[in-house]
């Protein structure tokens, strides 16, 4: 029974493993140069990914840190709870969300959202986007964001 459950998970990771990089584009299709480097969402929720990347996936780890790869630089959205939020001089803006499926995740904010840090209060529902820069290696640690923002 085990081999087929195996199956299974690895199945359903190639799938959204194959999802997620027909997403990402490639260099060679980029055509314009803009101001701002466009940002390429992934479509896994921070919750999802955690379960996929996590301590019980039933994925190897080298698959692990395959899917990781492919993750890492791109932007998450969704939405949480505030936990708390700082203004560091060095590092600027961050706050720390409670997503909807209970993982945490630091965002470092983008410096124009300096503004919104002082409207926010902890237990507040807030939207988020973010970059991906770092996932929990243990269960105690946290998903790590940066350039992000809070709607």
């Amino acid at each position: 029974d085990e081999p087929r459950l195996v199956t299974k998970y690895q199945t359903q990771f190639d799938k959204l493993y194959g999802e997620l990089l027909a997403k990402i584009p490639s260099p060679a299709t980029e055509t314009a140069v803009t101001e701002k480097e466009p940002k390429h969402f992934i479509g896994l929720s921070i919750s999802h990914l955690g379960k996929i990347l996590g301590e019980d996936s039933m994925l190897s780890d080298s698959d692990k840190k395959m899917m990781w790869g492919a993750c890492r630089n791109q932007y998450v959205r969704g939405k949480g709870e505030i936990v708390s939020s700082s203004v560091d001089p060095q590092t600027g803006p961050t706050v720390v969300i409670r997503d909807e499926g209970g993982v945490q995740i630091e965002i470092l904010l983008d410096a124009n959202e300096s503004d919104k840090i002082s409207k926010t209060s902890g237990g507040e529902v807030v939207n988020y986007t973010g970059r991906l820069l770092a996932h929990p290696e243990t269960a105690h640690n946290s998903f790590k964001l940066d350039s992000g923002s809070l709607n």
